[in-house]
Formats: structure tokens, sequence, C-alpha cells
């Protein structure tokens, strides 16, 4: 990467002005919950204190922006009503909490774009640890079309082009990821097993599903042997997390302060069962399908479902691609790794199931929430490119230009073709300008592909 700098700080310019077109195109409110996590950095703010799940912590300005009257109703308080989501951890609300302090007395609306602004850098930084997980299964001049297409597939800014804590989540996840296979690769050792520990107790206290990578990291030390070095790991991630998970079974009685895990934490293996049997799976795996590629924001417009169902082939066609690539990825001597790349995707499956079945657990209806897979976008756009190679062979080269064309047309498509006129028009005057910019600079990346292309990636 030192020859090449240049091109990788195109990339990164790429998903800076991408991240920032995204959220000034969503108007006040535009993503998922974005009402609430702007909620929690108020309330830790003001107070100081992590907020639960029973105490009012919604501002009253919020609640009046969003036209809430629930709660107390007291509107005479600075704080209105209960919010679900002081389930998350803290981490990235406190982050935040200086911005808030600095703006206190703005206009909400110019709070959140400069909050919004400062999620997409900070889940910019998953770049970095992106390029050494694809440096790991393919070569330099690959390594960067794979961020080039992390910047410009269709899904990556609906979850990280607005204010959520997955744009904390995102960059740890990913540094987690790469640990996991560096130590696979290189060994485990005293000092990189707690700095992954470290970092996967700061994703715990940003976003719990980075504990779906548990049994990725599990099966890393189990293939270099050393399980002493991975309790060292878990204990430096409780070093890092136990405060907040103490904290959480003073309050609620469970170590996970998830609403509907709270609901249902005395339900026992066999009413989840039951459960599990009454959920419609195929509306699961539909739902899952439509935020792997593009969901729309909080206000759910799609794309028509006929896109969702070519890239519903395609994705199985990839899996045929990959079973054509384990030879190859047998003689590289990178079967093991390729191992902890599925672990993490199938960790982060069973994680969105017991999600679901704790929803039906408490209550609640079928939920949507394929958008998260986002938060596995370089490890699965590692799969995807090896699989591509698999399928491709010597067209790879061709291929890929190709593709990054599709998703760029595909995010604009859906940014500008759809979701502009269903937000009724600019929302800030810099959006053309962005676009434009965002448009050059994918052209000239573009163009420096197909350079790398016509050299045989």
């Amino acid at each position: 990467m030192k020859k090449n700098h240049l091109p990788f700080l195109g990339i990164w310019t790429l998903f800076l002005l991408s991240g920032l077109a995204h959220s000034l195109l969503l108007p006040l409110w535009g993503g998922f919950d974005e009402w609430l996590h702007y909620g929690y950095v108020a309330y830790v703010s003001r107070t100081g204190k992590v907020p639960t799940l029973t105490e009012a912590s919604v501002p009253k300005e919020v609640a009046e922006s969003v036209k809430t009257k629930s709660g107390t109703n007291d509107f005479s308080s600075p704080f209105v009503q209960a919010s679900w989501q002081a389930q998350h951890p803290p981490l990235y609300y406190y982050l935040l909490s200086p911005v808030y302090k600095l703006t206190d007395g703005w206009p909400i609306f110019r709070t959140v774009k400069i909050m919004r602004a400062l999620s997409v850098f900070l889940a910019s930084l998953a770049l970095i640890p992106a390029y050494f997980i694809f440096r790991l299964f393919l070569n330099e001049d690959s390594s960067f079309a794979g961020l080039f297409l992390i910047c410009v597939f269709p899904s990556t800014f609906i979850l990280l082009g607005h204010m959520t804590n997955d744009t904390l989540a995102f960059p740890l996840l990913t540094t987690l990821a790469w640990l996991t296979l560096k130590i696979l690769r290189d060994g485990p050792g005293v000092f990189v097993s707690l700095v992954l520990g470290c970092v996967m107790g700061a994703g715990i206290v940003t976003k719990l599903y980075v504990l779906t990578a548990l049994p990725a990291v599990l099966l890393a030390y189990a293939f270099r042997k050393s399980f002493f070095l991975f309790s060292l790991a878990l204990l430096a991630a409780l070093a890092v997390a136990g405060t907040w998970i103490d904290f959480n079974i003073s309050h609620y009685g469970t170590w996970n302060p998830a609403v509907h895990s709270v609901v249902s934490k005395d339900a026992g293996i066999l009413d989840k069962l039951k459960t599990a049997g009454e959920i419609n799976w195929k509306s699961f795996a539909f739902s899952n399908l439509i935020g792997l590629l593009w969901a729309g924001d909080w206000d759910f417009v799609a794309f028509p479902s006929w896109v969702y169902k070519i890239f519903g082939v395609c994705l199985f066609g990839l899996g045929a691609g990959l079973i054509r690539r384990l030879p190859s990825l047998m003689s590289e001597k990178l079967l093991n790794a390729f191992g902890i790349l599925i672990a993490l995707s199938f960790g982060f499956l069973l994680g969105l199931i017991q999600h679901q079945i704790q929803i039906r657990s408490a209550g609640n209806f079928d939920a949507m929430g394929g958008w998260y897979w986002t938060a596995l976008l370089p490890t699965h756009t590692a799969l995807a490119l090896l699989a591509l190679q698999g399928l491709a062979g010597e067209r790879f080269n061709r291929i890929l230009p190709v593709l990054l064309m599709l998703f760029f047309g595909l995010t604009l498509w859906g940014n500008i073709g759809i979701q502009l006129p269903y937000y009724g028009g600019l929302k800030s005057a810099f959006l053309p300008v962005l676009w434009t910019l965002q448009t050059g600079l994918f052209g000239g990346l573009l163009w420096y592909t197909i350079g790398l292309c016509r050299r045989k990636l």
C-alpha cells in the first residue's frame, strides 16, 4: 500500500463523499431509529449517565420534532419518554457527546448533519483493516478493487450514512475480523491476543452483534491450538466491557439489555423452539435479501422486486463460484482462512435468527433487519471476489469494471431516482455538488481500475 497510497486516498475520499451525500439526502430522522440515537447522545451529554429502558430519556425537543406524545406527556420535563434504544451499549454515544455539547442550542437538524458526517468518518476507518483482509486472499490491485466495491455497493450507506452506533461497530468488527485472520496466519501471541480482546470489548460496548464473531475467533485459536491465549483475549474483552455487562445484570437481571431479550429472559429452550416454529422464515429470508442489497432507509422505499430476485439468483451463483474456488484455496493454503470468513457469516446469521426468535418470544411481529449484514461487507466482498474468480477465471478482469459500474448505477438509481423524489426534492444545496464530485471521482477510479485489469489483476 505504500506505493499506491494515492489510489487508497482516492477510494477513502469516495467513501466520505458518498456517505456525506447520502447523509444530506435524508430528511430529519430519515435514518433507522435516528431520533432515538440522537436522544441517547443528548441524554448522556446532559446527565453523564447511561439511560435505562424504564426511565424517561428522550429529550422534549426530539419528541416534539417527531410528534410523539407517548410516555409521560409532560413536556415541561426535559425528558419525556423511555427509549427502547437505551438497550444499546454506550461507547458511540459518549464519543459523540462532546459534539452535542459544542452544538447545544443549535437547530436540531444542523447538529444531526454534523453527527452524521462524523459517523460517516468513523465508518470510513474500516477501509484500513478491510484492505489487510483482502491482502490475505488477493493481490494488491485486487484488494484496491475490493475497497472500491465497498464504496459503491448499494447497501453501504443505507446502514452507515446516518447517525447510528453501527458506524463505530463497522470498523471495530472489521478490525476484529482482520486480527482473527492475522492470528490464524502468523500465530497467536500475548500482545496480539490482548489487542484482539480489547477490540472485541470495545465492540461489545458499541453493538452487541460484534459478539457473533466469537465462533470465528475461537476457530482461529483452535486451528492454532492455543486455548490459553484465547482465554487471555476473552479476559481482555471482559476487562473492557465488564462494567457495562454488570450494569445490565444489576438493572435487568440479564447481561443482554435488548428490549426483547429482557422481556423474554425467562423463556425456556422449549418455549423458544415453539416460537421458532411460528416464524415465517421465508419472509425472514426475503427481508434479509432486501436489506443485504438496499433497504431504502427508515421509510423502506425499495427497488422493484425483480431487482432483489436477480440479486438472490446471483448470490446462488457466487456460492457455486466459491465451491469451484475451493481446490485452489487448498493449494494456496488458504482453506482455514476461508473457513474463518464463513464462520463470521454463519455466526452473524445465527445472531439474526436468535434476534428474530427473541422478538417473537416478546410478543412482537416478525422484524426486518437485513441491513445489518453491511457490518460484514468487507469479509463478504472478499468472499464475492474469490467466488467471482472461481466463476470467471481469466475473464475476472473484464467483469470487475462492469460490476463496479452496475453497483454504482444501482446506488445512484436508489438515491436520485427513488429516494430524492420520495423525500420531495433536495434537502441541501450541496447535494448536486457532492453527486458531481462523487461521479467524477468514481470515473477516475474506474479508469484506474480498468488500467489495472489490462495489466491482469
